[in-house]
């Protein structure tokens, strides 16, 4: 069967569900509390917090967690600073940490 046709095949399929099963989805959200909300927002705050400061740390111990000036060590003091400036340059490509570690896991 071509890829065309099971398009086809799952559109048809999806207009025929939702003719059987009117208001379902809306219904589905409409339930879904200001609580509910507040609870997932949060949840996606701590999450992407947890993946920055993983990223974070992976990226200081890949240059070798300590500065290159004066050889200091401690974590919470380091921070990744780019050699030849250019900074907000990259910042607007990237916008990410996340991205900054793509970059220096693939060199």
């Amino acid at each position: 069967m071509s890829e065309q046709t099971k398009r086809e095949r799952n559109k048809e399929y999806g207009k025929e569900w939702r003719r059987l099963h009117p208001g379902y989805s809306t219904q589905r959200y409409r339930n879904f509390t200001e609580e509910q909300k507040s609870k997932h927002i949060e949840m996606v705050i701590k999450r992407e917090h947890t993946r920055t400061k993983e990223c974070r740390n992976e990226i200081i111990d890949l240059l070798g967690s300590k500065c290159i000036r004066c050889g200091y060590t401690d974590r919470r003091a380091l921070q990744i600073d780019h050699i030849y400036g250019g900074g907000r340059e990259a910042q607007r490509t990237l916008q990410k940490i996340n991205m900054v570690a793509v970059i220096l896991f693939k060199e």
